[in-house]
């Protein structure tokens, strides 16, 4: 995997600038204070190009490739409600984009030459009905030349924004043709916020978040146009398949850059702590930072933040490969694993943030709580946690190409220890009948693969990005410890959740004729390995640095 180009570096870097001037912790709990974001804010943004990240030119070319747009969304995240606000109508317009007739297109693309963005809305939760898109309620109903839509959906991010907007307000709504269950007749329509039919809610009292809009779109006898419907431009039924898939896709294609608001918040958080921890926060006269426990902790999370952050790019660069034509359809492990690793890294980051920062971080004034309340949103939004294990336990198989690749890397010990573990219990399960019977163990194999690519995506972002390095500069890279660091502890999870699973098998992934699990050898390798290449401690003092020198560095500092 390649290191990031100079223009993905750029864009980042102006993104950075941007939220600097605009997200002064000041503006930021104002803004939150206030329910919504300053004009000033949404005006500087839309001139800059980051409100039509998703709106291709005339070419159908892109302003910026995947993995750019996915760095500005994470660098915005210093004001978690602005970035969700600029980068939210994303999939709404990637949907319409997509899958929309080219009269739908051009007004689109027409709508958002102002000088203030046009705002638009996703619509497809419904009260009580979350992941599961094939029982929405909402019902389209054909009448002549139009469609009435009748329905109520929850949880809409830029659901008021739309209506406040009128005719330069777009929702695209999620609703039925057929009965309830059919998901053949899951059909898109953009309303727009005049429509009459098409209100909102009160604002949601939410936990975070509250500068960005969340509400309830309630549509009684919304009559849209035939017209308004995507993929009514389909010529035969093979042709709406295809627009089916392409907002199947749409939707999938999402997660990725959930994944890179995740790791945006919690960087911020990371960055407030270190901050905190060298400046302000102090024992007896010293610098939280000078007490190795804070530097340790401060190592871990800058090392779970990194492989987070190259597992939700890896999926960016599939997303880019796909846009040029390389690979056709996007693969949902690939995006539900950044998704669930970058979202269980916020909470954590933010939790361990908010605890360095101590009473203080739990006052409003110095911020951390705006990352902590916003952070719990990401287990929830885009597909829940065990939506996303679920997509990734449907396609696990053994990842014996990877491993065979590790084995000739003899720095990896721990990664291909666990990489073997893995293989043999995943092959074991499916064929003894445990991984169809037992949910729990395809949950938990599907989190060891998402951790285990976690650390593949670190180990080969580390390898390109320290290429021509001497021993002795690599023995002393960051990107190289933390890459070591980051796969002992998988390798330790791994160890431990296989043992739970053999557990929980009743037997048959125990070899009864040697009395012994079938991965003890690989255990053996992994506790030889903990003694022979040195321990954590030293491994983080590495990272981190000493009480008199100081090591680690603020995300901005992570790439390049």
């Amino acid at each position: 995997m390649p290191p990031f180009t100079e223009d993905q570096l750029l864009f980042r870097d102006a993104a950075h600038d941007f939220a600097q001037k605009h997200f002064s912790l000041e503006n930021i709990l104002q803004d939150e204070q206030d329910g919504k974001i300053r004009d000033e804010v949404l005006k500087d943004a839309h001139k800059l190009g980051f409100t039509s990240l998703y709106i291709p030119n005339d070419e159908g070319r892109f302003p910026y490739d995947t993995v750019s747009m996915m760095m500005i969304a994470e660098r915005l995240c210093l004001s978690p409600s602005a970035a969700i606000t600029l980068i939210g109508p994303g999939l709404p317009l990637a949907a319409i984009l997509r899958a929309g007739s080219p009269q739908q297109q051009a007004e689109i693309r027409r709508a958002t030459e102002g000088e203030m963005p046009a705002r638009f809305a996703f619509a497809l939760t419904e009260p009580g009905v979350g992941s599961d898109a094939t029982q929405l309620r909402t019902k389209a109903t054909r009448e002549g030349e139009h469609f009435i839509l009748n329905g109520t959906k929850a949880f809409i991010t830029g659901a008021g924004h739309v209506k406040e907007a009128g005719e330069h307000g777009y929702a695209v709504v999620m609703a039925q043709l057929f009965d309830i269950g059919n998901k053949n007749g899951i059909r898109g329509f953009i309303v727009r916020g005049d429509n009459p039919g098409y209100s909102v809610g009160k604002p949601y009292e939410k936990m975070g978040l509250h500068a960005s809009d969340t509400r309830e779109i309630i549509l009684e006898n919304c009559r849209v146009p035939k017209d308004a419907m995507l993929g009514i431009h389909a010529r035969d039924f093979t042709e709406m398949q295809e627009m089916q898939r392409v907002m199947k896709m749409t939707l999938d294609t999402s997660r990725p850059f959930v994944a890179a608001l995740a790791t945006g918040i919690a960087s911020a958080a990371y960055d407030r702590a270190l901050e905190a921890a060298t400046t302000t926060k102090k024992i007896r006269g010293r610098p939280l930072i000078q007490f190795q426990a804070i530097r340790h902790t401060l190592a871990e999370m800058r090392t779970d933040l990194e492989a987070a952050a190259q597992l939700t790019y890896s999926a960016g660069r599939t997303l880019d490969r796909i846009f040029a034509g390389e690979l056709k359809g996007f693969p949902e492990e690939e995006g539900s694993m950044a998704k669930y690793i970058a979202a269980e890294t916020a909470v954590q980051v933010c939790r361990k943030a908010l605890e360095i920062c101590g009473g203080d971080g739990y006052m409003m004034e110095t911020g951390m709580p705006l990352y902590s309340n916003a952070a719990a949103v990401f287990p929830i939004w885009e597909g829940t946690e065990n939506i996303q294990l679920r997509t990734i336990a449907k396609e696990l198989k053994p990842l014996d190409s990877r491993k065979q690749a590790l084995l000739k890397d003899s720095a990896c010990p721990f990664l291909t220890g666990a990489l073997e573990i893995y293989d043999l219990i995943l092959t074991q399960s499916k064929k003894t009948g445990v991984f169809a019977e037992n949910q729990v163990t395809q949950f938990t194999l599907a989190k060891m693969r998402s951790q285990l690519e976690a650390a593949l995506q670190l180990r080969e972002y580390s390898q390109a990005a320290t290429e021509g390095l001497s021993t002795d500069e690599l023995k002393e890279n960051p990107l190289i410890l933390m890459t070591d660091l980051y796969g002992r502890r998988v390798a330790a999870d791994v160890l431990k959740a296989a043992y739970e699973i053999a557990g929980s098998g009743e037997g048959r992934l125990f070899d009864s004729t040697r009395s012994r699990f079938l991965f003890r050898d690989q255990a053996s390798t992994l506790d030889y390995c903990s003694l022979a290449f040195g321990d954590t401690v030293s491994l983080r003092d590495c990272l981190a640095g000493t009480g008199e020198q100081f090591l680690l560095k603020p995300s901005r500092r992570w790439y390049g």
